[in-house]
């Protein structure tokens, strides 16, 4: 069976985020990308594991200053 790989958009839409999100998702998790002609390409497998929470403004300040706010 051949393993489903998806294009940067339509990964985007499949995970319900921005292509401009998945980009920062891929680049901070190290996910591969393949290159197939002119299109970047991203396999269902590894788009299952990235981690798509949303967190709040606070929580993040909470994870950058240490718990310090």
């Amino acid at each position: 069976m051949l393993e489903q790989h998806y294009n940067m958009k339509d990964a985007s839409k499949k995970l319900g985020i921005s292509v401009k999100t998945l980009r920062r998702l891929i680049a901070a998790n190290g996910i591969p990308l393949f290159k197939v002609g002119h299109t970047y390409v991203v396999r269902e497998t590894d788009l299952v594991e990235l981690p798509t929470r949303v967190y709040s403004v606070d929580e993040i300040a909470d994870g950058l200053l240490g718990g310090v706010n």
